[in-house]
């Protein structure tokens, strides 16, 4: 699917953003990069991809997946665009069958074996039940009592597997709004050196902030 310059730079408005962002970079030593999947091709995935490329030098993006395949072909289509950054391009590794769609999406990622990371940007049914070998980085639209049960299901799984889950949720973003984008940075380069430490589970307690968040106190 084609992508003409004035789509690409609509698009990537959220992305572009991103791209200005002052740089938090962490790589682990002699260590191999680690293959990341995005899940959600929104301006809000782009934005959070592009960061993880940009704050950690040893990722590569090697899978894009979005229930509706129109958007999941123009967030392709943007990625290798012409006049995207080359470093950008470079890091993109997207075959053939690197572009995943459908009710399923989500699903087919987790059964992906070369994928080690999922970055996941999507309203509260973000299907995170899905998601069972990877680590998850989980950043909802809006929050919602499914999606703090999924996330209560998957915390003792990814304390049990080794995987790092970390959930950013919008009130954890309203301190510092008018700096989404370095916050966006900071938070993934924590992320993703926990996964190169080996730290599991819920590392920087924000799971647990959001489920303890639910409890309504008794009168």
């Amino acid at each position: 699917m084609s992508l003409s310059r004035r789509d690409c730079l609509r698009v990537g408005l959220a992305a572009g953003a991103a791209a200005l962002t002052p740089r938090f970079v962490f790589a682990g030593a002699s260590a191999a990069p680690l293959q990341l999947a995005l899940y959600g091709c929104g301006p809000r995935g782009l934005a959070l991809a592009v960061s993880a490329l940009r704050c950690v030098a040893d990722v590569e993006l090697v899978a894009l997946a979005d229930p509706d395949a129109g958007r999941a072909t123009r967030a392709a289509a943007w990625w290798q665009h012409p006049a995207q950054r080359a470093s950008l391009r470079a890091r993109a590794r997207l075959d053939a069958g690197a572009v995943l769609s459908g009710a399923s999406a989500a699903e087919t990622v987790a059964a992906l074996a070369s994928v080690d990371v999922v970055l996941m940007a999507d309203d509260a049914d973000a299907p995170v039940h899905a998601i069972s070998r990877q680590h998850l980085c989980l950043w909802p639209g809006r929050v919602d009592a499914a999606l703090r049960r999924a996330l209560q299901a998957a915390l003792p799984d990814a304390v049990s597997r080794g995987r790092v889950l970390s959930v950013h949720a919008p009130q954890f973003e309203m301190a510092a709004a008018h700096a989404g984008a370095t916050l966006r940075a900071r938070t993934l380069s924590r992320f993703f050196q926990d996964i190169r430490q080996g730290r599991r589970g819920d590392v920087d307690g924000r799971v647990a902030a959001l489920l303890a968040a639910s409890v309504t106190p008794q009168a």
